[in-house]
C-alpha cells in the first residue's frame, strides 16, 4: 500500500481528517482511500418507502430523512387543553398533537321552570326562557290550578240560570233536565217556552173551592191565580134552595161560559128525580147574578133578594 502517493501533476492526496470505510459508503459505490486504493461501499441503501411521509407528518422541530435522502424537518404542533375553546354549544378543538387526554369546562346553568297561562279561549299555553349554556339532566314542572266546577243538573224554571260560570273547568257533566210534557198540545196557545209555541185553547185551567154560607144576599171573590173564562157553583147537601112558595129542593147550580155566551141555573127536584135547566139571555142571566171576570179570579154575587142558599157549596172556576 502507498502511503499518500503521488497522483497526476505532481499531487498528493488530500489528507483525509475522518476517512470513510467501505461500510460508510453505499453498496456498490465506490471511492479512493487515503492511500489511492479503491474501496467499494457495503452500506445497504434506504429501503423504497411506498408512503413516504413529508414535514407535515413529524412534529414540529424533529427530522429524519426523506426518500430522497435529505432532511425532512417536522411541523406538527404540540397542543394541550389551554388551546381548546367554547363557542355556544360547540368545542373548538384545534390541529395538532395532544400528548394526552385533555378536557374543556364549559358554564353551566339551571333549568329552567316554565310558566303556565291560559287564554280567554282556553287554550293552555307553557313556556319557559332558557340560559345559555350547559343543562344537567333533571326535570322540571308547573302547575296552575284552574277554578273548577262540579257536575250538576240544571231545571229550567222562571228565571234565568247560569250552567257555567266564565272560566270554569267541569269535574263533572251539567245536563239540563228535559220533560216529555213540554209539548205545543200542553202550552196555551200563542206563548213560547224554551222555543216551543203552545197550540192550547182555553180551558185547560182549573180551581175548586169549597165553604159554607147562609146569606140573603151572598157575595164571592174567587182568588184563583188565573183569568176565568166561566164558573160552575153548586150545592153538594141537602135542603139548598128554598123557593119562593117554601118548597125545597137539592142540587142547586149555577153554569157560566163566557166564551160561549151561556148562562144556565136549575135544580134537581128530590121527589120526582126530575131536572130543571132554565137557560137565560145574557141580559136577564144578568138580571138574577152579577159576575165581573177579573186578570187573578173573579166576583160572584146573587142580585134576586127572593133567592136564599144554604151551604156547603163548591165553586168551581175554569180557564
Amino acid at each position: 500500500m502507498l502511503f499518500n502517493p503521488i497522483v497526476g501533476g505532481g499531487k498528493k492526496l488530500p489528507v483525509l481528517t475522518n476517512p470513510a470505510a467501505a461500510a460508510d459508503i453505499m453498496q456498490n459505490k465506490q471511492a479512493i482511500d487515503q492511500s489511492g486504493q479503491i474501496i467499494t461501499g457495503t452500506k445497504a441503501p434506504l429501503p423504497t418507502l411506498t408512503n413516504p411521509g413529508s414535514a407535515g407528518d413529524l412534529l414540529s422541530g424533529k427530522q429524519l430523512l426523506n426518500q430522497g435522502g435529505n432532511i425532512a424537518t417536522g411541523t406538527i404542533t404540540t397542543r394541550s387543553s389551554s388551546n381548546l375553546t367554547a363557542s355556544g354549544s360547540s368545542i373548538i378543538v384545534p390541529a395538532g398533537y395532544y400528548p394526552s387526554q385533555v378536557s374543556k369546562s364549559v358554564a353551566t346553568v339551571t333549568q329552567a321552570t316554565p310558566s303556565i297561562s291560559v287564554s280567554s279561549n282556553g287554550l293552555i299555553t307553557a313556556s319557559a326562557t332558557q340560559s345559555a349554556g350547559y343543562v344537567s339532566s333533571g326535570t322540571k314542572s308547573a302547575t296552575r290550578q284552574l277554578t273548577t266546577q262540579a257536575g250538576k243538573t240544571i231545571t229550567p224554571s222562571t228565571y234565568t240560570q247560569t250552567a257555567v260560570s266564565s272560566g270554569r273547568y267541569t269535574t263533572g257533566a251539567i245536563t239540563v233536565s228535559g220533560s216529555a210534557n213540554l209539548i205545543a198540545d200542553n202550552i196555551r196557545d200563542g206563548v213560547s217556552i224554551f222555543g216551543v209555541i203552545g197550540s192550547l185553547v182555553s180551558g185547560g185551567q182549573f180551581y175548586v173551592e169549597t165553604d159554607s154560607f147562609i146569606d140573603e144576599s151572598p157575595r164571592w171573590r174567587i182568588d184563583c191565580g188565573f183569568e176565568p173564562i166561566g164558573f160552575l157553583l153548586y150545592n153538594t147537601s141537602f135542603l139548598s134552595w128554598r123557593s119562593e112558595s117554601g118548597e125545597e129542593f137539592n142540587e142547586v147550580f149555577v153554569f157560566a161560559h163566557e166564551d160561549l155566551r151561556l148562562y144556565a141555573d136549575g135544580f134537581l127536584d128530590v121527589g120526582p128525580q126530575e131536572v130543571t135547566i132554565e137557560e137565560h139571555s145574557h141580559s136577564s142571566f144578568y138580571d138574577l147574578f152579577d159576575v165581573t171576570y177579573r186578570s187573578t179570579g173573579l166576583t160572584f154575587e146573587i142580585l134576586n133578594s127572593r133567592t136564599v142558599l144554604e151551604g156547603p157549596y163548591t165553586f168551581l172556576v175554569f180557564a
